[in-house]
């Protein structure tokens, strides 16, 4: 049986006041602090399944997409799609801080607005290429994978069943 709510290690809870504790809640839309104060959301994909709580992951390339395998919550295996990507991130939970009060929904990928990754990539693609666009069509996902969190960066997410 799964356990409903992730908190990372208890050392990790005790305020600081630099924020860095994750806790499980849910709900359509969750707004927190990101950085200098700015403003992002973790709104949940509804037309993707819940994960299992040991979804078993395997994370890989096949340009230009980022392909996920994983259980949901049934332990059925299906294939996320996040494609194209422009960026990809791996973080075990140990080394994964967020602002204090940020709330991570168990098993449930979301999408982060007003992302602050996504945004310094942005920032980096205009000093590179000042007429490209294509990260106007982007996303920021975060998807939890029980010790660790996957982040991309690509247009869209879909999913297939096996």
């Amino acid at each position: 049986m799964c356990q409903q709510e992730w908190q990372l290690p208890q050392k990790f809870n005790k305020p600081s006041g630099k924020g860095n504790s994750v806790l499980a809640s849910s709900g359509p839309k969750l707004s927190v602090s990101e950085g200098g104060g700015n403003l992002m959301a973790l709104i949940p994909i509804e037309k993707l399944p819940k994960l299992h709580c040991t979804p078993l992951a395997t994370v890989s390339i096949d340009s230009p997409k980022v392909i996920v395998e994983v259980d949901d919550e049934l332990e059925k295996r299906f294939r996320l799609y996040f494609e194209p990507y422009q960026a990809v991130k791996i973080t075990t939970a140990d080394c994964f801080l967020v602002e204090e009060g940020t709330i991570i929904i168990p098993q449930t990928i979301v999408h982060v607005d007003g992302s602050a990754w996504l945004n310094e990539l942005r920032k980096n693609l205009s000093i590179i290429d000042e007429t490209a666009e294509f990260l106007d069509d982007a996303k920021h996902y975060l998807v939890p994978l029980q010790d660790d969190f996957l982040e991309v960066v690509a247009w869209s997410v879909s999913v297939e069943y096996l």
